[in-house]
């Protein structure tokens, strides 16, 4: 099964849907953007309040095993506020990690420990591209 979009409005195919957005974006554009380290802007406006359930688990598959105990610091000192503790994670992950990328969140998210796909999908490129 598969789906045509087409353009009924003729504003040029940019309906404001990701996917449809996505389709716009060479493979080399992509790519590029995928490898680019997030903002701490992007990363406290679109990724924190939707994965803070799951930090811990993040923080997992995001930082090396070096870190990993950093996880357990940051549960000691903030035990009753997970949003704390997760956008606390995301700041070690871009701090101590060279090669934090979108491409690594993404994977981190559509990990069997992880488990949010959905919020992997909302971020792809054209999302990061077409958001503030």
């Amino acid at each position: 099964m598969s789906s045509v979009v087409t353009d009924h409005a003729g504003g040029g195919g940019q309906s404001g849907d990701p996917a449809d957005q996505s389709s716009h974006l060479s493979g080399h554009v992509r790519t590029r953007i995928m490898n680019t380290r997030p903002s701490k802007k992007k990363i406290l406006d679109h990724v924190v309040h939707r994965v803070t359930p799951k930090w811990y688990e993040l923080g997992i598959k995001l930082l090396n095993e070096e870190q990993e105990s950093y996880l357990d610091t940051i549960t000691l000192d903030h035990p009753n506020d997970n949003k704390k503790c997760c956008a606390e994670m995301f700041w070690h992950w871009l701090t101590t990690d060279t090669n934090a990328s979108w491409q690594q969140l993404i994977e981190a998210l559509r990990s069997h420990a992880v488990e949010l796909p959905v919020v992997a999908d909302d971020l792809y490129p054209s999302s990061l591209v077409f958001r503030g």
